[in-house]
């Protein structure tokens, strides 16, 4: 059995000949208002127990925590009120992929509730039925920690000031880091500088699972300088979510939509205000989108982003978040670099090698599609701009679905558009949907007869505009 020592500025736990235990050293840490160093080795312990300030540390890599019993192992750092100042490094959390107990509300290898000044880092956190790390009503850091095989690597809920900054995380099951609220509210949490590689998407569903950052109902989050790769859905997504910043990522290989800022269904509110600048995506099924104006969302800005190589990919999706069989359909991903709805500004872009569009202005107001009844009657807008667009068959896509729309196409230089530099499109319906025949969920298609009205230079109706764009053949 391990030991406890007291030296004259710590408390020491050790794998040494003794009958004490973990969470009595964690006691008397708290008591004595000493930090608890841990020496090296692996200990099998119960779950343990955090309920005031205390520090935890160890020399990073040396110490494991595992599971005693038949469950997954887990801290939880909670108290009847709000406490404040843990402080937990350089421990290594191994759930040895067991079930946590039926009686957690909220698994994670470390759970954490109302706590301020939480900081969490240089610590391993692996083979986890659910989360490495699960938080709900957190500030503070969580930093340099590692991640492997489990579920979802952080999931913090209602956050009153987080940073979420260099991390890596890598064989996700689902998700990787998920910034959530129970409704959507001001949380301002930052997701900076982490490492995301290879998230797959066990539970199945249509996009609930398998992105890198998942954002939802969290308003002024930000991510920035995140370099993601191979997730089986968006790279980052951010759903019910207003005044996202979304700059300076580097996102490789997303099977379904690098960045998508989205409103689920009508059930869930719109978001307002998304900023997505500076971005490079390379191998995408979709680059850029911002959609979903049903409910009211609108107001982006898309501007300075690189985009290469964005192509249609199939693969198979389920109407509801499993893999039921009697839900599944096979998707067909638009192969866009960028799609917009409501009041957007899709600006100096470098785009290249898209399997259909560079740009859709997709521009329509919000609406119940339940009953075809116009939620408001406010106009809408779109504007692409001074963007470079190569390779793709369609430069520019726009639509008039919506007679409060306007849009303005002006200044581009598209080069190599086969099939047409700038031209009216539609979505199509994909086939096989359960109970859903008219969907919408296809690819975009060039309306039949509609011009290619890339070399105009009047405005082709009061309500849209394409003048002074530069159209150059296809080259070698």
């Amino acid at each position: 059995m391990p030991k406890i020592d007291v030296d004259l500025d710590c408390i020491v736990f050790s794998n040494a000949t003794g009958t004490d235990t973990f969470q009595a050293a964690i006691n008397q840490a708290i008591t004595t208002k000493k930090p608890l160093y841990v020496a090296g080795g692996s200990y099998s312990v119960n779950s343990l127990t955090i309920n005031n300030s205390v520090k935890i540390y160890a020399t990073k890599g040396s110490v494991t925590l595992q599971s005693s019993g038949s469950n997954a192992f887990y801290l939880t750092i909670e108290a009847g009120a709000r406490i404040a100042d843990v402080f937990i490094e350089g421990l290594r959390f191994d759930g040895q992929n067991e079930a946590f107990s039926g009686s957690l509300v909220r698994p994670g290898l470390i759970r954490a509730q109302n706590v301020d000044r939480l900081t969490i880092q240089d610590c391993f956190f692996t083979n986890s039925q659910r989360a490495g790390i699960d938080l709900n009503g957190c500030a503070g850091f969580i930093s340099r920690n590692e991640f492997a095989n489990c579920r979802t690597g952080i999931f913090a809920n209602n956050s009153v000031g987080l940073t979420i900054d260099g991390n890596y995380l890598r064989d996700s099951k689902d998700n990787g880091i998920m910034v959530w609220r129970d409704t959507q509210a001001f949380d301002a949490s930052v997701i900076t500088n982490n490492r995301v590689y290879t998230v797959a998407n066990d539970t199945g569903g249509s996009g609930q699972f398998g992105n890198g950052i998942f954002v939802f109902l969290a308003n002024s989050v930000t991510a920035s300088g995140n370099a993601i790769i191979n997730c089986n859905y968006s790279a980052i997504r951010y759903s019910s979510s207003s005044n996202a910043i979304i700059k300076g990522n580097q996102i490789e290989n997303s099977r379904e939509c690098a960045i998508f800022v989205e409103a689920p269904d009508e059930t869930k509110p719109a978001y307002e205000g998304a900023c997505i600048e500076g971005n490079t995506i390379y191998n995408a099924g979709e680059g850029i989108k911002v959609v979903n104006a049903n409910p009211g969302s609108r107001r982006a800005t898309v501007t300075g982003n690189a985009i290469r190589s964005v192509t249609t990919k199939t693969f198979d999706e389920w109407v509801t978040p499993t893999k039921n069989a009697a839900d599944r359909y096979t998707r067909i991903t638009n192969a866009c670099a960028v799609i917009g709805n409501a009041d957007i500004v899709v600006a100096n872009n470098v785009i290249e090698a898209c399997s259909l569009a560079g740009v859709v202005l997709d521009i329509r107001g919000s609406w119940n599609s339940q009953t075809g009844t116009v939620r408001d009657q406010n106009t809408v807008s779109g504007m692409a701009r001074d963007n470079i667009i190569k390779d793709c068959p369609i430069g520019i896509g726009y639509n008039d679905y919506d007679a409060r729309g306007f849009i303005d196409i002006t200044d581009n230089i598209l080069s190599g558009a086969t099939n047409a530099s700038v031209t009216l499109v539609n979505v199509t319906n994909l086939p096989g949907v359960p109970g859903q025949p008219n969907n919408g969920f296809g690819p975009y298609a060039r309306e039949p007869g509609a011009p290619d009205v890339g070399a105009n230079n009047d405005p082709i109706t009061d309500r849209w505009s394409v003048t002074r764009n530069k159209l150059i053949p296809k080259t070698i």
